[in-house]
């Protein structure tokens, strides 16, 4: 019991020392990343990167529908024609620009709907 006592403290004390980093790479970053550009990030696999793409395109664009209908000036307010225009502008607007591998058979994609002159009023203009 004592053993276990010693273990614990010197664990609580050496996690206390550290300082958790997190890194600042701005191709992490989802959601309004610019008043004209909003990013996701995900992970797909495939055997080379063409396979990536063409597996991740279809869950970037279902994920980028979801966390934009998150957004605070969404909340309970977006009728079915909002929801409509949203996924025409994801549809219309949105591509994958970065495709990098992670590990073997597994890349991280990164998807983003850009609106010339600001997506974040095109935004405000859906009801």
């Amino acid at each position: 019991m004592i053993k276990l006592a010693i273990c614990l403290s010197l664990f609580v004390l050496a996690c206390s020392s550290r300082e958790v980093q997190v890194p600042e790479d701005t191709d992490l970053t989802e959601g309004m990343i610019s008043s004209s550009t909003y990013q996701v990030v995900l992970s797909a696999f495939g055997a080379d990167e063409q396979e990536a793409r063409k597996r991740g395109e279809e869950d970037a664009r279902r994920k980028t529908y979801m966390l934009i209908l998150r957004e605070p000036f969404f909340r309970g307010t977006l009728s079915e024609e909002g929801k409509r225009q949203i996924r025409t502008l994801i549809e219309t607007r949105g591509r994958v620009v970065s495709v990098q591998k992670e590990a073997e058979g597994a890349y991280r994609l990164i998807f983003q709907v850009t609106q010339p002159g600001g997506l974040r009023n095109t935004f405000r203009s859906i009801r």
